[in-house]
């Protein structure tokens, strides 16, 4: 988080950001592929050769759609926040200073909202309904971390001087599993049904920035789009 005199801030932050208190820069990045292993499963499964019981099934017969994880797949989230602050001494610098307390905790507010969707994501929904033969699971295997790194943002200098940004790295690793049900048998399965599936599960950052578009939303809802008064 970088706090920038009201002076500095003119110098340096874009012509669209000169009315604007705090800004929470933000973005998805990736650059790695996932490789997925594609397999379908009937819905219920045939008993074991020889059982002398069978297990019984009183939902929707159809197909189970497992997408196996092969190797790791990184992504990474990037994020700066920078809040205009005026440091100027006179008899209402305690009232400027809580002006600016508000600031950051506004920004933080969007940042913290930014980081959960980036965890849920790659989970998804959980909408299992084995009755039904319809919805989606997942188990999910990864590591993280989180470092401080300078990178360059668009609405600051012009996108020429870096400044400290914190960096969260997720990495998806086996045996991270996706499963999806479909009301219809095997054969009835097509390329098409695997696709939407793949890009449910692949296109992780077209999902981010639609996701966290409708966090943030949801955020201001609740905390009001910030004025810079000290108060929502």
């Amino acid at each position: 988080m970088i706090e920038l005199p009201e002076v500095v801030w003119r110098a340096r932050m874009a012509a669209d950001l000169q009315k604007v208190v705090g800004i929470h820069f933000h973005e998805y990045l990736s650059d790695d592929v996932a490789r997925i292993l594609f397999t379908l499963h009937q819905v219920p499964a045939d008993p074991p050769e020889g059982a002398t019981s069978v297990e019984t099934h009183a939902g929707k017969r159809g197909t189970r759609i497992e997408a196996t994880l092969l190797a790791p797949v990184v992504w990474h989230l990037d994020q700066s926040i920078v809040v205009r602050v005026d440091n100027q001494r006179t008899p209402e610098k305690d009232k400027r200073d809580r002006q600016t307390a508000f600031r950051v905790d506004h920004e933080k507010g969007h940042a913290e909202v930014s980081q959960r969707v980036l965890a849920e994501v790659p989970l998804g929904p959980q909408t299992w309904n084995l009755q039904e033969c319809d919805g989606r699971r997942s188990r999910l295997g990864y590591f993280w971390k989180q470092e401080l790194i300078g990178r360059t943002w668009d609405g600051y200098q012009g996108g020429r001087e870096k400044i400290a940004t914190l960096r969260t790295t997720i990495a998806l690793v086996p045996p991270t599993r996706w499963s999806a049900l479909l009301p219809i048998p095997p054969e009835r399965v097509t390329q098409r049904h695997i696709d939407t599936l793949n890009d449910q599960i692949a296109m992780l950052g077209a999902m981010f920035v639609a996701e966290d578009k409708m966090a943030q939303e949801e955020f201001h809802s609740h905390r009001g789009a910030y004025d810079g008064s000290g108060t929502p």
